[in-house]
């Protein structure tokens, strides 16, 4: 995840899977989510759970891997 660019499609796969495990359902089990997954990813102090937007943390991750090959241009 830190190097690669990931689809949107895995991205969303990876927060389903978080999201199934939080609020107990599974593909065939039909459970209440009780906040849209958007209010989760957000700050505690603007209500959220702080869960990690996984969308906008590949994208610092592969410009922190463009930052170093062009800060150390031996590498």
């Amino acid at each position: 995840m830190s190097i690669y660019l990931l689809p949107n499609s895995v991205i969303d796969d990876i927060e389903k899977m978080i999201n199934m495990f939080w609020w107990g359902g599974m593909s065939n089990n039909r459970r209440i989510k009780w906040m849209a997954w958007e209010r989760v990813s957000c700050p505690k102090e603007f209500g959220g759970m702080r869960f990690r937007n996984f969308k906008a943390f590949n994208l610092a991750m592969v410009a922190k891997q463009a930052w170093s090959f062009l800060s150390k241009l031996k590498s």
